[in-house]
């Protein structure tokens, strides 16, 4: 559940980053928050049946790609962030919101 609406997010940020006109990272979002997807799917569901009683298999695709995610979802909030820097947009904090 918890990844289904992480999932919901990663899509409006991808969508965000599109409309930025960052492609290259909108597109590998989606590609990392689609096998996160799949691998929080594969544990609850179709465990590998070749794996071992450690699933070692399963634990070293899912550091894989979490390890993946980390880097991509890093590296597009940067390009997203310099994107509305570049445009002028100001932060909650600039604006004088209070918290």
């Amino acid at each position: 559940m918890v990844n289904l609406v992480s999932a919901v997010f990663l899509a409006y940020f991808a969508k965000r980053l599109w409309d930025a006109g960052a492609r290259w990272p909108a597109v590998w979002t989606g590609l990392v928050t689609a096998a996160g997807t799949t691998i929080a799917i594969a544990y609850d569901f179709f465990p590998f049946p070749f794996d071992d009683a450690s699933r070692t298999f399963f634990y070293t695709a899912a550091l894989a790609t979490w390890g993946t995610q980390g880097f991509v979802y890093f590296l597009a909030y940067r390009v997203l962030h310099d994107h509305n820097v570049a445009a002028g947009t100001k932060t909650t904090q600039e604006a004088g919101a209070t918290s």
